[in-house]
């Protein structure tokens, strides 16, 4: 098995590295689409916040205020500690990948169970508002007053996969000795010292969230040009169906699965109608795409967190974004 899926990695690279060379000028133009909306969009909206909560992670006093504070709801919701709060909230206020990125931190520090970790990421990963104010509405649909209800829904999607993953692996007991808040057993460190930590830390992952960006930039025009993507896009005319999705749409939802800004971008800029973008783009906010996937996968993996938890829960989002967007627009 391991012999056939190397041939087909090899068949695959040789393929994409044919089409780069055969299509120079589109994937320039790709690579430069990518590096601009991450220079424009991404850093300013992702970068101070990626400092702010490596050092609020450094604070014994923060953590131990919020797992005070919040240790009662997190347990009746999602039967995870208190300190778990941060990416909750952090995650669905800072952007992506941001909750994954404090889940993996908080259980390095044993602030949180195995469990916890990969019950966190199900739902803690989300689009950051700045992001969806800023570029989504203002920039691209040209309205900030769909901030809100776009805002509304991915939280009620994200909340709600919380408290289906209430239950996961509840009867698996661990051996793992967590650590609590105020434990005064780890490394002290000066203040310099930690801000400094923090800021070439969230330098180099901000840096590397650039580069998936840009490579699925590259990979969705490959997708594109060699009509890979046509044969994508037949595969969900059954859900755009289903949606009511009008012609004028119809095959924008695969490629924002695949690259989010991308996806988010071809649809504002598109003549259909309104609740019909908003929709795709609930859709494709929630998901995230494959590219904020890799992004996500590349800092759990560290951590030996579980990845199947977390591409459960965005499918499992997605879908909640559906029924919210629909039950929303009744009001």
């Amino acid at each position: 098995m391991y012999k056939y899926l190397n041939i087909v990695y090899a068949g695959f690279v040789l393929l994409f590295s044919i089409m780069i060379f055969s299509y120079p000028t589109n994937v320039f133009n790709a690579c430069k689409f990518g590096l601009v909306f991450w220079y424009n969009s991404i850093i300013p909206s992702l970068f101070p916040f990626m400092v702010i909560t490596s050092l609020i992670l450094e604070s014994k006093l923060i953590l131990t205020i919020v797992h005070t504070i919040f240790s009662g709801i997190m347990q009746a919701l999602f039967r995870i500690s208190g300190v778990g709060a941060i990416p909750v909230i952090l995650g669905m206020f800072c952007g992506y990948p941001i909750g994954a990125k404090l889940t993996s931190d908080l259980y390095d520090k044993k602030a949180i169970s195995l469990i916890e970790a990969e019950k966190l990421v199900s739902f803690c990963n989300n689009c950051g508002p700045i992001f969806i104010i800023s570029v989504v509405c203002m920039q691209l649909l040209g309205d900030i007053a769909y901030a809100p209800f776009i805002i509304i829904v991915q939280i009620l999607s994200a909340l709600s996969v919380g408290v289906i993953f209430r239950n996961y692996k509840k009867n698996v007991t661990e051996n793992t000795e967590l650590t609590h808040p105020t434990s005064t057993n780890t490394p002290k460190k000066s203040i310099s010292m930690i801000l400094n930590d923090s800021i070439v830390t969230s330098a180099y992952n901000t840096i590397n969230i650039g580069s998936f960006i840009i490579f699925y930039s590259v990979v969705l025009e490959i997708f594109m040009l060699s009509g890979i993507m046509n044969a994508v896009n037949i595969l969900f005319l059954p859900i755009e169906s289903f949606l009511h999705i009008g012609p004028i749409l119809s095959g924008k939802l695969a490629p924002g699965l695949i690259e989010l800004s991308t996806g988010v971008n071809n649809i504002a800029n598109n003549s259909g109608s309104i609740p019909q973008k908003i929709l795709l783009i609930n859709i494709i906010i929630n998901w995230g795409g494959f590219s904020v996937h890799s992004q996500t996968n590349n800092i759990i993996q560290k951590s030996n967190i579980s990845f199947k938890p977390y591409i459960i829960g965005k499918l499992l989002q997605s879908v909640f974004s559906i029924i919210y967007t629909i039950l929303l627009s009744l009001f």
